[in-house]
């Protein structure tokens, strides 16, 4: 499905499978503070215009939030940015799955999570 600027709308399918690889990324981060992280949830924002498609064509970003958890203590929304490859840009442009572009397990770091600014950086492959 294409938004107004004729850029691919997101699918709750590709939502669901970035908030999937961010839990799975956040249950091997080294730092004891960080266990029990959690992703309950990532929605990408939609360009309402021709010019942010051309801005997403120009940078390979895409913004969002995603809501993270820790334990039973609660729920924090986060400022999300999703760095696509030239490759993974390509396939998003063209309304393909992203799958093969999520990083699994063991993989190189892809992403960085800052929570005194509740800040989350994805970089797909």
């Amino acid at each position: 499905m294409m938004d107004g600027a004729g850029l691919h709308m997101p699918s709750e399918d590709v939502c669901t499978q970035l908030e999937y690889a961010v839990t799975a990324a956040l249950a091997q981060l080294p730092f004891a503070e960080r266990r029990g992280l959690w992703c309950d949830g990532v929605a990408l924002e939609q360009p309402a215009t021709a010019s942010g498609r051309r801005l997403f064509e120009h940078s390979g970003e895409r913004s969002g939030t995603a809501w993270i958890g820790q334990g039973k203590t609660g729920m924090a929304r986060y400022g999300l940015t999703v760095r696509f490859s030239p490759r993974a840009q390509q396939a998003y442009l063209g309304g393909e799955p992203l799958s093969p572009f999520l990083p699994g397990p063991g993989a190189e770091p892809w992403l960085y999570l800052h929570a005194p600014t509740r800040q989350l950086v994805l970089q797909l492959l």
